[in-house]
């Protein structure tokens, strides 16, 4: 974005800013992580903000560049932090890590509930393992929760007990950032039990305090508190 043409009247904000962004000020800190501006809407804040930035550039404190990104605040759809990030990473030349499983999400998720039965039940348990955490990140959690039963489902007919109380709890974990609070619990239950059964005692904490997670959301505040504490 360009600096704003005939910008002026703002020097001593402008000067608190260069102040801030100069790395050779006084304290102890090199870097400063956030500098906000805040103000009403429409006296410029932007414009302040893109001057700040030209003449720290030119002041030569930022020789890597200086990025900036409109985060459409005011508008009815401001932009999200994901879409914001992957603005920047495009912007730098970096294609987002998950741009590959975007576009194939669809088929892999159909090949977890394809191949969930014979031969390649293994292959198709592991891959939903796999996909679980990704699909969740993404909010795809109607795909989270079929691949989740399809691991459980997986695991369980060939008796892979571990990998069945992964997918419990994964499951669980989808379940509940869809809603289904209930649902959630039980499965949570169900990890909780096989891990216990495997002798697996962080297995067994994690299940835990996922269960008491399901639990607080379902306002049983009590019961999640003896859950975070067994």
């Amino acid at each position: 974005m360009p600096p704003a043409a005939g910008f002026t009247g703002r020097d001593e904000e402008l000067g608190r800013l260069r102040a801030a962004l100069d790395p050779s000020g006084p304290g102890d800190e090199q870097a400063v992580l956030v500098t906000a501006v805040s103000g009403l809407g429409g006296i410029g804040k932007t414009a302040l903000a893109v001057q700040a930035a030209y003449a720290a550039r030119e002041a030569g404190w930022f020789p890597g560049g200086v990025l900036f990104v409109d985060l459409h605040g005011y508008d009815d759809a401001p932009v999200t932090a994901d879409q914001a990030l992957q603005s920047l990473l495009r912007a730098l030349g970096v294609g987002p890590e998950h741009a590959w499983l975007d576009r194939e999400r669809a088929g892999l998720v159909a090949a977890v509930h394809w191949a969930r039965e014979g031969k390649h039940v293994d292959t198709a348990m592991r891959l939903a393992l796999c996909l679980s955490g990704y699909l969740r990140w993404r909010r795809h959690f109607d795909d989270a929760i079929g691949v989740g039963s399809a691991a459980q489902k997986a695991a369980h007919s060939i008796g892979n007990r571990r990998c069945e109380a992964m997918a419990w709890n994964n499951l669980g974990v989808a379940l509940h950032e869809s809603g289904r609070v209930d649902e959630a619990i039980a499965a949570h239950v169900r990890s909780r039990d096989l891990l216990r059964d495997l002798g697996d005692r962080q297995g067994e904490a994690e299940a835990w305090h996922n269960f008491g997670n399901a639990l607080a959301a379902k306002g049983q505040i009590d019961q999640a508190m003896e859950a975070y504490d067994p």
